[in-house]
């Protein structure tokens, strides 16, 4: 009899695991479908809060805050609220300014500014119009006849 009262026992304590794993299993997919529900609402009125802005961009809350005191960002405001077209968060991304150049591209810009530099002085030099440079006497190579 002692036996069988504690196989029930220990079968109630594993269904009490179960149970609660099944509840830990439905919050978590009612809070997908809630962040679903709630991506989608924010599309088809085609604007984003700052939450749906954070995750649009994949920055924090604070970040948006941040952006927005900065006026780096562009926004709306009615009363409190403040909302965000998601075609201004696209722009705001792909805006020159923000891009960073490869190493291959600086070093390509680099040679295209010294050889622009050097031009003109090289032809200020060959039309004798400047003989100092920062300072110090050009010499130039002359033949010399017999």
């Amino acid at each position: 009899m002692e036996k069988i009262l504690n196989d029930q026992q220990e079968e109630l304590s594993n269904l009490v695991k179960v149970f609660s794993e099944l509840s830990d299993s439905a919050q978590k997919a009612q809070q997908v479908v809630s962040e679903m529900l709630n991506d989608k609402l924010n599309n088809e009125k085609g604007f984003l809060d700052v939450i749906g802005a954070a995750n649009y961009l994949g920055v924090s809350v604070n970040t948006i805050y941040s952006y927005t005191s900065k006026n780096t960002l562009p926004y709306y405001k009615t009363g409190k609220n403040i909302y965000f077209a998601p075609a201004d968060l696209k722009e705001f991304v792909l805006n020159p300014q923000n891009r960073v150049s490869s190493k291959n591209e600086i070093k390509e810009q680099a040679a295209n500014a010294v050889y622009l530099s050097e031009k003109p002085i090289n032809q200020l030099i060959k039309n004798k119009r400047i003989n100092k440079i920062n300072g110090e006497k050009i010499h130039e190579k002359r033949r010399i006849s017999n």
